[in-house]
Order: C-alpha cells, then structure tokens, then sequence
C-alpha cells in the first residue's frame, strides 16, 4: 500500500499517495478515472536520473508532471499530458529527478523549474531505487549458485 505526503510547491499543494516499490510505480494511476483537485501521486525512485519515461498508454485522464531532483527543486514540467502520449524527462545538462508527481492537467500551471519543493510524510532520505531493493534477492541467489558448483 502507498504511503502519503504532502507536496508543496509556492502557494499550491498536494495531497499524494507515494509510489515507491517496483510495483507502485509500473501501476501508477493508470486504470484510474480521476483524481480530485489537490491530489496526486509522488513517485519516489529512490536517486536522480536524467533519463525518465513514464507509460502513459493506461491512463484514463490528462496529467501535468512536475520532476523534482534530490535536493527538492523542480527541474521539470510536463502540461497537459494526454492518455497514450509519450511522457518523459531528459536533463543531460542538468541534474536528473528522483521523483515525479503526477496531478491534473492545469494545476501545474505557473510552475517553474528551479522552484523549491517542500515534501512532508512517507519520504525516507536513504531509500534505494526500485532496483536496487532487489539487490539482496541477487546476492543470494548468485551465492547459492557459487555454493553449488563446488
């Protein structure tokens, strides 16, 4: 289940759902027919990345996404993202983002990059991406594959 945080960016706000697990974040909102004004969803992928690409073929609504690095400020936003359009982020020059936060099409409006983000809630600092959690499933199997072969 989703944790939840508050995001705020100047003088708008967001009530979020936090997707940070593999799953979490493959699902997203897709399949979902709305959301109520002030909610989203904060997708946490645990480091900044400067290549993202969110599916969009399941959603049911137009988003605006906004991409936030590391140090919380906005180094990206996508306006009036539509059902099956290509979405996605692409700093080479700049730093990357380690979340995105999905909310409707229009309440990004006026939102800059270089605008500071305050999150409150089910954010941990040293979380490790999606990936990475599977790190230890890994060790082990590759020891137990080392341990039969002797």
């Amino acid at each position: 289940m989703p944790g939840q945080a508050i995001v705020t960016i100047s003088d708008k706000q967001w009530t979020c759902s936090v997707a940070n697990t593999f799953t979490e974040i493959t699902t997203g909102l897709s399949g979902m027919e709305s959301l109520d004004e002030g909610e989203g969803m904060l997708f946490d992928l645990g480091a900044d990345y400067s290549q993202i690409d969110i599916d969009m073929s399941r959603m049911l609504f137009p988003l605006d996404i906004i991409f936030i690095n590391s140090n919380r400020g906005v180094v990206g936003v996508l306006h009036d993202v539509q059902p099956g359009e290509e979405a996605s982020l692409s700093n080479e020059t700049s730093p990357g983002a380690r979340f995105f936060l999905e909310i409707n099409a229009g309440e990004a409006e006026g939102i800059e990059v270089g605008e500071e983000v305050q999150i409150q809630g089910d954010i941990t600092e040293n979380n490790l991406s999606p990936i990475m959690s599977y790190l230890p499933i890994f060790m082990v199997l590759i020891m137990g594959m080392t341990m039969v072969s002797f």
